[in-house]
């Protein structure tokens, strides 16, 4: 199970319900997960830096996004 939060990616373990962290890296924005087919490695998206403001306009950074590879062995 995986858990979305602001700035970090985690590793729940089901079995004794621990966290432990993937991805120390600062993300902007993290918004999925997706496991390569042969299951060796996680790609996480990052949407980059993006905040609506109070007065309905938005703070944006062109190509601030990224794609990150984690290889398994790093987040077992």
């Amino acid at each position: 199970m995986y858990v979305h939060s602001w700035h970090a990616q985690a590793r729940i373990d089901p079995t004794d319900w621990s966290l432990h962290t993937v991805v120390t890296t600062a993300l902007e924005r993290p918004i999925d997960v997706k496991f390569d087919p042969s299951g060796s490695a996680a790609y996480i998206l990052d949407f980059g830096h993006f905040e609506m403001l109070e007065n309905s306009g938005l703070d944006a950074e062109a190509r601030s996004g990224k794609v990150w590879r984690v290889p398994v062995r790093d987040i077992m």
